[in-house]
């Protein structure tokens, strides 16, 4: 059985990697490598508009697949976001529902489900869901809360491996801003955790909704999202 030392050693080993991208692929890897799970979705979240967006599959077979192209509001995936609010893994079974939009490479409805949200700091910046489990799986308070730990070590990533994206012009700073704007954080959370001034955070929220050309801020969060500037 994986113990929280498992999930350290293969963390530790994560953070030694170079490449961005591979981090985060080993991260999802990882889940079918310590865990009875046999495929990851993995996903970025924002608690603005509850919007969710696929990144990458990792299937049975260990191919990784992007699923840039799947978008959903939570709000209509009332187990998914519950399970994010809570901030904690949850497994769903015994109960049919379809779990995404048609564009989703779910193969239709899936009797059961692992939600894992990836947790950064107070928020959720992303959730994994694993759809496909051994034929003895079995589901207790110690899986769920290694799992939920998993996810928040895996949250971490996104803290130490932000990489600032060039388009659209924005400065580093202003691409700080708006990642927290994400989050969910007020303008005075935001100036308090830059240490910067409030009046600083609304002229960097401005100018990234002039250079994204979008029609407010929650539309350039969107767009930024999307984008995968932030996450």
């Amino acid at each position: 059985m994986t113990n929280i030392l498992d999930i350290e050693k293969h963390m530790s080993k994560i953070e030694c990697i170079e490449s961005h991208e591979d981090k985060f692929i080993m991260a999802i890897r990882g889940l079918t490598e310590l865990f009875p799970l046999q495929d990851a979705y993995f996903f970025r979240y924002s608690p603005i508009g509850f919007l969710s967006q696929g990144i990458i599959y990792l299937d049975e077979q260990g191919q990784i697949e992007s699923i840039s192209s799947v978008n959903d509001d939570l709000r209509s995936l009332p187990s998914i976001l519950s399970s994010i609010q809570n901030r904690r893994a949850a497994f769903i079974s015994n109960e049919s529902y379809l779990t995404h939009s048609s564009k989703f490479p779910f193969k239709a409805l899936v009797p059961s489900m692992m939600i894992i949200p990836v947790c950064l700091s107070a928020n959720v910046a992303g959730y994994i869901i694993s759809t496909h489990f051994p034929n003895n799986f079995s589901v207790n308070e110690e899986l769920l809360s290694l799992l939920t730990f998993y996810g928040k070590r895996f949250g971490k990533l996104f803290e130490k491996n932000f990489v600032f994206h060039p388009q659209y012009s924005l400065s580093k700073r202003e691409v700080e801003v708006m990642q927290q704007l994400a989050y969910g954080y007020s303008v005075k959370e935001i100036a308090y955790t830059l240490t910067i001034s409030e009046h600083t955070v609304q002229d960097y929220i401005k100018s990234a909704v002039r250079k994204t050309k979008a029609k407010n801020r929650l539309h350039a969060v969107v767009v930024l999202i999307r984008k995968g500037i932030i996450a």
